[in-house]
């Protein structure tokens, strides 16, 4: 059984790789490159990871952990729709913005298992929220009333799954941030009643954020 030492050993090896792969990808690291760029020994990355595919799959763990902890800090009693709503997208966007497009493509290449996580995280825990809040957008009268939830949930979806695909990330002609300006005022405008709008215009710094990797191990002291 891992002691506790063991265990903030383990966990700063996979925030320091995290953003070690976030950063430059890991299709060309090896063990021992990564021991190396992370400042620890060989021995030190094995006895915590037998292979690269296990660190992989940390790193994966780690990121849908922290997104799940930003999910359920959502629903917390006591948050309005627009709470809710400018949280999921900032949420969305964080985890398709510039630090994945070195990530992402690897996994697909190298790793479409830990894709097909990813898929199925996004499917359970942020598509079915994004209904849910369309459903509650719906019900408190900020959503327009002459567009199904049933039929909006679908599209918004297909539109977001579109902006994580790598060659969309690499193609865009102005900056993420920028490319997150323009979508959410898109949305909003298009899909909130006029209540909903003025609103959701209190809250719109929370959705209007420049995206960032989550956590990252910069500066951190070898293991």
């Amino acid at each position: 059984m891992a002691t506790e030492r063991e265990e903030r050993n383990r966990q700063r090896l996979v925030e320091s790789a995290r953003f070690l792969f976030f950063a430059e990808g890991f299709s060309s690291l090896g063990m021992e490159r990564i021991a190396e760029r992370l400042g620890v020994s060989k021995a030190t990355l094995y006895k915590y990871f037998p292979d690269k595919r296990a660190l992989v799959a940390a790193v994966v763990d780690l990121q849908m952990e922290e997104i799940g902890a930003r999910l359920e800090d959502l629903n917390k009693p006591g948050r309005t729709f627009p709470e809710r709503f400018a949280g999921l997208l900032g949420t969305i966007f964080e985890t398709i913005g510039p630090s994945m497009r070195r990530f992402v493509p690897d996994i697909l290449r190298d790793a479409p298992w830990e894709w097909e996580r990813i898929a199925e995280f996004r499917r359970k825990r942020v598509f079915s929220l994004l209904q849910d809040l369309l459903d509650q957008g719906g019900r408190h009268g900020m959503v327009r009333a002459d567009i199904p939830a049933t039929s909006l949930a679908p599209l918004l979806i297909a539109v977001i799954e579109q902006f994580g695909r790598p060659e969309v990330l690499a193609g865009l002609p102005v900056s993420m941030e920028q490319t997150v300006r323009s979508f959410a005022g898109i949305l909003l405008q298009g899909i909130l009643s006029e209540g909903g709008r003025k609103e959701f215009g209190r809250i719109s710094s929370k959705v209007h954020r420049t995206p960032r990797p989550s956590g990252g191990a910069e500066g951190r002291e070898p293991i």
